[in-house]
């Protein structure tokens, strides 16, 4: 890359992420930008999947990263990665034991999850509602840490995508359980309006963002 490519690339571009990738992910593709791109800026909004949607068909920004899928025809999606959503418990909660959590015994637990229209709560819901059919949702909450928190020290359940629980689960503070009949593996995505002129800021950030995934895991 030259120095012309580099200094020709000037201005603000607003993106909208949803939690996951605005705290595992966009970091790194900011530093990458703000390395390759100096007369780039970024600014960012993290926001709920639902919330980055309206966001970016408002106007409000120019690129939006979400959790799940977007059927809005107004709306262009295009997959950045996979990621997947693990059930997790406390170290000293009885589930952290078992080799393996039946169905029956996730209907009898204190769930806490995210709240309605985040990417995270959609895809958790779409995978376990035909097959329970009444969970018991103590708590709905936006923020991951406080779910995290609240499950390291109680004896709550909740659902979070690996990205959020993965250091956690490695120091033992949280156990994944293995729970056979919930596949809950979903996409990260760009997403932007589809009556958008070509924006070049815009095709700089995708095009970095998959340059930066090359090598790493399909699926977190």
């Amino acid at each position: 890359m030259g120095f012309y490519e580099q200094h020709l690339l000037s201005g603000e571009l607003k993106l909208g992420a949803s939690q996951t990738p605005a705290e595992h992910l966009v970091p790194d593709l900011i530093s990458v930008i703000d390395n390759d791109f100096p007369e780039m800026r970024i600014s960012l909004g993290v926001k709920s999947t639902d919330s980055v949607i309206e966001g970016v068909l408002d106007y409000k920004y120019d690129l939006g990263i979400i959790e799940g899928r977007c059927d809005d025809n107004r709306i262009h999606q295009e997959v950045w990665c996979r990621d997947h959503l693990t059930v997790v418990a406390a170290a000293h909660h009885p589930f952290a034991r078992r080799e393996r959590v039946s169905l029956a015994q996730l209907e009898q637990a204190r769930w806490v999850l995210r709240e309605h229209g985040s990417g995270t709560r959609k895809i958790f819901d779409s995978s376990i509602h035909h097959l329970i059919a009444d969970l018991d949702v103590w708590r709905e909450y936006e923020h991951v840490p406080v779910l995290r928190s609240m499950v390291a020290n109680g004896q709550y359940l909740t659902c979070l995508p690996y990205l959020d629980v993965e250091r956690f689960v490695e120091s033992g503070q949280l156990v994944a359980l293995n729970v056979p009949e919930l596949e809950m593996e979903r996409t990260l995505s760009f997403i932007w309006r589809a009556d958008m002129t070509e924006n070049p800021l815009v095709e700089c950030v995708k095009r970095e963002g998959l340059r930066m995934m090359k090598g790493k895991p399909s699926v977190f």
